[in-house]
């Protein structure tokens, strides 16, 4: 009898672990928190533009902070599509990959249609585009 209790106690952790974890939305962000994003692009080689227009930042801030992801333990999809980078005291790397995105490690699945809209804003940033510089792997 005890074992039952000890399976109930054990299954019911589970099921609120789960239940915690799948409930995790995206981040959202403050304008007035950023200074500048790093916006990469492939095809190879990569392409980026450093973004400090504060017009263009709440841009892509209100595109991002519209996205509904939902939280996925596991992606296991190698590389990226694009890569966005941007600090507001803590540092934050985005990576996008199909219709998944990692912010800093953790896996959301996120409306194909809505990733290709934040992707889509790349063109119309009227900065200069370098070529990137690959620091490590993501």
């Amino acid at each position: 009898m005890k074992k039952y209790y000890i399976y109930l106690v054990i299954l019911c952790a589970l099921i609120v672990a789960y239940a915690l974890l799948t409930t995790r939305n995206l981040p959202t962000f403050n304008i007035h928190d950023i200074q500048a994003i790093t916006f990469v692009t492939l095809p190879s080689p990569p392409k980026q533009k450093h973004v400090t227009e504060k017009e263009d930042i709440h841009k892509f801030l209100a595109c991002f902070n519209k996205l509904n992801g939902k939280f996925i333990l596991f992606q296991a999809a190698k590389g990226w599509r694009t890569l966005i980078k941007f600090n507001n005291g803590n540092t934050y790397n985005i990576v996008i990959v199909g219709n998944t995105m990692k912010v800093n490690g953790l896996w959301y699945v996120v409306d194909e249609e809505a990733i290709e809209e934040l992707i889509g804003l790349y063109n119309t940033f009227d900065v200069e585009e370098t070529s990137y510089q690959h620091e490590r792997e993501l």
